[in-house]
């Protein structure tokens, strides 16, 4: 199976969309494709799992809530966010990226 995740999803003004992918490829890992508008936000997440941010278009900004630190990924860049650790999510442009979720080995 072959996909082009960048088409997969679109952009939709002030809006943030999303696309789940686990079940067309057959996975129990929760696998989910984003398209961020440029400053749209996701506040104060937090998982049991490990995530994994693949940026493939645009840029991602991951601000962790305990430590106050920031990382920024562009295309081609993962950013992993441990399990637990309180994280918010801002697109500095244009966003594309998908999120897998993992089990952590801690």
């Amino acid at each position: 199976m072959r996909l082009d995740l960048k088409n997969l999803i679109n952009y939709h003004d002030e809006q943030i969309s999303s696309r789940f992918l686990s079940d067309k490829i057959g996975t129990s890992a929760p696998l989910t494709l984003y398209a961020f508008a440029a400053n749209e936000t996701i506040s104060n997440e937090v998982s049991q799992l490990q995530k994994v941010f693949m940026v493939l278009e645009g840029q991602l900004q991951v601000s962790y809530a305990t430590t106050e630190r920031e990382e920024i990924a562009t295309a081609g860049e993962l950013i992993i966010v441990p399990a637990n650790e309180a994280h918010n999510l801002k697109a500095l442009t244009p966003c594309k990226y998908f999120q897998l979720e993992l089990p952590s080995n801690n």
